[in-house]
């Protein structure tokens, strides 16, 4: 099979699951990276505010990611451009960024889980 009958293929399989089909993986994760990339750059700019005995704003921050970067429900940045950026500026790939993106999640349920235990 070629790339074009590969990719026929999985749209039938995929229109065939009707309620249970998929997005494209690249649509799936997009937020995940988009997130990600802003959380680690938010940091290191953070640090290195305080370095220079600076005042950090997580949400000027975020406003500034949003003008360059855009929302992440606009898509305007592609994917590809994303992770060219992460690869460049921090030097992350996708399994990078997904694995911290999965360990930031796993450190606040903890937290989260500790907040509830504590509250008791």
């Amino acid at each position: 099979m070629n790339k074009t009958q590969l990719k026929s293929a999985v749209d039938t399989l995929n229109d065939a699951l009707n309620d249970y089909s998929l997005p494209e993986y690249h649509d799936r994760i997009y937020n995940t990276v988009y997130y990600q990339l802003r959380t680690e750059i938010g940091w290191i700019k953070k640090r290195q505010y305080e370095q220079a005995n600076k005042k950090f704003s997580w949400n000027d921050f975020k406003l500034a990611f949003e003008t360059a970067f855009d929302k992440p429900e606009s898509r305007t940045v592609p994917l590809e451009v994303l992770l060219e950026y992460a690869q460049a500026k921090l030097g992350k790939s996708l399994n990078d960024l997904l694995m911290d993106n999965k360990i930031n999640w796993a450190r606040r349920n903890k937290q989260s889980h500790d907040d509830l235990d504590n509250s008791y």
